[in-house]
């Protein structure tokens, strides 16, 4: 049985529904239709008791800023 490659996923902008391939799934993606972005999830983590995904992509940005300021020499 062939694994699902697309799932939808509704922007929270305006609401539309959209197909979104599973590749892109923790990736800032924008709304075709409103310009709107927004992470796409994997639709059976939005409901239910999760961590903000808001929060655990700001914390994995700053882990890759503190490391390429590191390897930079700016910070040591």
């Amino acid at each position: 049985m062939e694994s699902k490659r697309v799932y939808i996923q509704k922007c929270p902008t305006c609401g539309r529904r959209m197909q979104v391939l599973v590749r892109y799934l923790g990736l800032t993606l924008t709304c075709p239709h409103c310009q709107g972005r927004f992470v796409a999830q994997d639709p059976s983590s939005i409901h239910g008791d999760v961590e903000d995904p808001s929060a655990s992509s700001l914390s994995s940005v700053m882990q890759k800023l503190e490391t390429n300021l590191q390897k930079s020499g700016i910070l040591n």
